[in-house]
């Protein structure tokens, strides 16, 4: 009995270290699908992209609102290396020591000044239009004829351009080097057709959900080998 459980055990082991590496490779993909460095520049100016400031393509929101004591707040955080938003507690208006909050807005572009370092960059998704974040978390209008804030989102998905961004930052310490609103906004990127960003977006969109599978995968894989001994133990009792 026990030489089969540790041959489970080793064939568990062997697929989640698959699974990683798979999941992996697909971010990878989803980043490089975004900057196609396999792509010359001349070859890339032929096919429409242009070397442009992200100043040149998108503008900082100004949707500020004013706090009130006697309302709460929606609010959102921003996952680190490029994993998007997530609902965070209300903020309340009682409580708060911030006047002003900034309201986002769907398809937007935001960052976390204090976490750009390790990719706290994201794009705003539908179901959380509206809610609202401190000065902390900076957001952008795009310009819908030049760029896509979802492709923006994933081409700073890239732990290199997370280095070239905090190479601005100010501040001492590693966790209090916040990435300026100017250092982002001056950033030059190579800038694809927008109709070309759209299909990146739906490419890196179902490399995506690939890795979302795997990561269901892996949960169901930790299970195996307890539920396994489980059996084993019910059985022989």
């Amino acid at each position: 009995m026990a030489h089969r459980l540790d041959r489970l055990e080793a064939a568990a082991k062997e697929l989640r270290h698959r699974s990683y590496q798979a999941a992996a490779l697909t971010s990878a993909l989803a980043v490089s699908a975004s900057a196609r460095p396999d792509l010359a520049n001349k070859a890339k100016t032929r096919a429409g992209w242009r070397r442009v400031a992200l100043g040149s393509v998108m503008a900082r929101s100004s949707e500020l609102v004013s706090v009130e004591a006697d309302n709460t707040y929606s609010n959102v955080g921003i996952y680190s290396f490029g994993r998007g938003l997530f609902e965070k507690p209300d903020i309340d208006g009682a409580a708060t020591s911030a006047k002003v909050l900034i309201r986002i807005r769907a398809a937007q572009f935001i960052y976390s000044r204090l976490f750009a370092f390790e990719g706290a960059y994201a794009y705003v998704p539908r179901e959380f239009d509206r809610y609202f974040v401190s000065s902390e978390f900076p957001a952008f209008d795009t310009d819908p004829e030049h760029l896509d804030a979802r492709w923006l989102a994933n081409y700073l998905r890239s732990p290199e351009r997370w280095a070239e961004l905090k190479g601005a930052s100010k501040g001492l310490g590693v966790r209090r080097q916040r990435v300026p609103v100017e250092a982002v906004m001056d950033y030059v990127v190579w800038l694809p057709p927008i109709a070309l960003q759209h299909a990146i977006v739906a490419t890196a969109s179902r490399l995506d959900e690939a890795r979302t599978s795997r990561v269901h995968s892996d949960h169901r894989i930790a299970s195996l080998v307890p539920a396994a001994l489980n059996q084993t133990f019910a059985t022989h009792s």
